[in-house]
């Protein structure tokens, strides 16, 4: 084998640093990538352990206040229940509401 030029020399170490280096930026580009999902997947677990802590505390703060009762007692004040029609649907049938009316056999007489 003859020896190698100069200018095969340099062209023959510069593509072997060429691969080396783009193997260095797929090793860094998979780094990246997992840390990134590393990263992400932790500040969700964060975010869901701080936003539930939250609403627990705002919660029993609620809960252990008189402001659900006021809120309750002002609800039921303002609703009051309607009376429903005479022989409306969902009331009773009763003679007397016929005896009212007049039935047909006080029409016939």
């Amino acid at each position: 084998m003859p020896p190698l030029d100069f200018n095969t020399a340099i062209t023959l170490t510069l593509a072997a640093l060429a691969v080396l280096l783009t193997a260095l930026a797929i090793m860094v580009a998979v780094a990246a990538w997992w840390g990134f999902t590393s990263i992400k997947d932790e500040a969700k677990k964060i975010a869901s352990q701080v936003a539930t802590e939250a609403a627990e505390k705002k919660l029993i703060e609620f809960f252990e206040t008189e402001a659900l009762k006021d809120r309750i007692k002002r609800m039921m004040d303002a609703t009051k229940p309607i009376e429903p029609l005479p022989g409306s649907i969902g009331t009773p049938y009763t003679e007397k509401e016929d005896s009212d009316h007049g039935s047909a056999d006080s029409v016939r007489t």
